[in-house]
């Protein structure tokens, strides 16, 4: 007789799950990996929206007890998909005639949150963990998001009466979306998480009235995107054919030539031509149409090579065998000195033993990490320098 497996206490309330693929999707399923923890899973179907990744379903598939996989409008800031998702959450979770000891929910995408409010109201023995991927409110310049607004029906009547008091002030002057999003969790979440100290104070600092910022600020941690297990890594791949002579890199993710990659590109022109060790570049992912164009009239045409994005796993087995990793920063302006983001794949380039070419805004999240191989982000000769000493090092470590 087959033992049954023991019955989830915790529920996952995320909008872009496992199998459907995209950064929030990852970190969230990462999340549920590390804790180990058995979980009933709300999520949405994103079919024609999001790629659909089995590899990344098959890292939680053992943890999770009901996947309630939502059907309806996909929008990212509309009251209509908001409000479909958080009654079809509740309906679902009702079904199940438990009353569950945690939720936790993540944005990006709001709807993960207003779930875990109207959640919560409903069940306030819950504890909630809330999470932040970014500022919802603010894009990656600082400017102010715009968002639609909330109207008034049964599930916003509900949430605005289940807020306290003193946080009642927060919604009613901001009745939108994304503004909704952040600060439900604020005013009721047991648990705020942010992936880096920057994004908190940023996100806190939104909050005008300085009694509850020491509110919200007393319920904040800050965690960083887990490293995914080193069993994850494990397995046979090839990343294809080179030579003993040359520097293998790799970049995973889009490829914007114009956040700081076109200056690596003129770096590897730059070592090659003086002499330097020849450095391959394999780019995993979206790459815009004029790259290889671009590394041609450089004089590297031959050294760039572009495939299409890899599941998941796949990706983390390729990054073990290369000789190092490209990480690029986000370049923000406009948060008063701060910049709240922290790049969701070096938690996957730290798990995987390679070496991790990193180029870096001065004081961003990512250069707290004392990366051996940091360059400054748009500088050509920083970016020399660096990918020189790391040349060095990896041929110094190859056998003779």
């Amino acid at each position: 007789m087959t033992a049954r497996m023991p019955m989830a206490r915790e529920v996952v309330f995320a909008y872009n799950f496992a199998p459907f693929v995209d950064a929030s999707a990852i970190t969230a399923v990462k999340r549920v990996a590390a804790r180990g923890e058995m979980v009933d899973v709300v999520s949405q179907d994103l079919s024609g929206l999001r790629t659909r990744d089995d590899s990344l379903y098959s890292m939680v598939a053992s943890t999770i007890d009901r996947h309630f996989l939502l059907k309806g409008r996909v929008a990212f800031d509309s009251w209509e998909s908001v409000a479909a998702f958080v009654q079809g959450g509740l309906e679902s979770i009702a079904r199940t005639g438990r009353l569950y000891d945690r939720a936790y929910s993540r944005s990006m995408w709001p709807h993960s949150h207003f779930l875990g409010a109207l959640a919560k109201i409903r069940h306030p023995s819950t504890y909630w963990v809330a999470e932040f991927s970014d500022p919802l409110r603010r894009d990656v310049s600082g400017g102010m998001r715009s968002s639609a607004g909330v109207p008034k029906d049964l599930i916003s009547s509900a949430l605005n009466a289940g807020v306290p008091s003193d946080f009642q002030g927060l919604l009613s002057d901001n009745p939108t979306i994304l503004n909704w999003a952040e600060f439900l969790p604020y005013a009721l979440a047991d648990e705020l998480v942010f992936t880096n100290e920057q994004q908190r104070d940023v996100m806190i600092a939104e909050v005008e009235d300085p009694g509850l910022r020491r509110q919200i600020r007393g319920r904040a941690r800050v965690s960083y995107h887990p490293i995914p297990d080193e069993k994850f890594y494990q397995g046979s791949v090839s990343s294809g054919l080179t030579t003993a002579r040359r520097l293998r890199l790799a970049y995973f993710g889009t490829f914007y030539t114009n956040r700081g990659l076109g200056q690596l590109l003129e770096a590897l022109s730059a070592i090659r031509f003086t002499g330097g060790l020849a450095v391959e570049l394999d780019v995993y992912g979206e790459a815009p149409p004029n790259l290889q164009s671009a590394a041609t009239i450089l004089g590297i045409g031959d050294l760039i090579r572009t495939f299409s994005p890899v599941p998941y796993l796949e990706s983390l087995r390729l990054q073990s065998t290369y000789d190092g990793l490209v990480l690029n920063d986000a370049h923000a302006i406009g948060f008063e000195g701060l910049n709240p983001f922290l790049p969701s794949k070096l938690s996957d380039y730290l798990g995987s033993g390679s070496r991790i070419l990193a180029l870096l805004s001065p004081g961003s999240p990512a250069s707290s990490f004392g990366l051996e191989y940091a360059a400054k982000l748009g500088d050509v000769s920083s970016i020399q320098q660096v990918l020189s000493r790391l040349s060095n090092d990896v041929m110094r470590a190859r056998p003779n």
